[in-house]
């Protein structure tokens, strides 16, 4: 972890097996968040990783925001292979970003690496999103 003037860094692994996600967490010095950002980088040349948007974070730590920067697998690791094997990467990267956003709202990990929350395991079948903070639907 680093910390500066504008607030802490945290290089963490989240989830487990092939949903594995390693991502920056940017908070508030002080540790208290008002506000979340989840930053998804570009493709791109120039930092097409998680560093893309560092800078950002923290300065938004720095006004109070946490902010979790996972690092994404597609379009870049597997190349697109068919269409069956395509949805599944898709679906496991759908996981992958769930369990960062999860981090987002729960907070940064007490040492990680930590284990995915069960909200991405548990599928609503009405809108097919993890359940818990982005699927407010009952359980069927």
């Amino acid at each position: 972890m680093t910390g500066g003037a504008r607030g802490k860094v945290s290089d963490i692994v989240l989830g487990a097996g092939d949903g594995v996600v390693e991502a920056y967490v940017v908070e508030p010095r002080d540790g208290a968040a008002r506000a979340g950002v989840l930053f998804l980088h570009w493709l791109g040349e120039h930092h097409n990783d998680r560093t893309q948007f560092l800078s950002e974070a923290r300065e938004l730590a720095r006004l109070g925001v946490r902010s979790v920067l996972p690092a994404g697998r597609l379009p870049w690791v597997p190349d697109p292979i068919d269409v069956e094997t395509d949805v599944a990467n898709i679906e496991l990267e759908q996981v992958r970003l769930g369990t960062a956003l999860d981090a987002l709202v729960a907070g940064p990990p007490t040492g990680a690496p930590v284990a995915s929350s069960a909200t991405t395991s548990a599928r609503c079948t009405g809108c097919s999103w993890p359940r818990g903070a982005r699927c407010s639907q009952p359980p069927s």
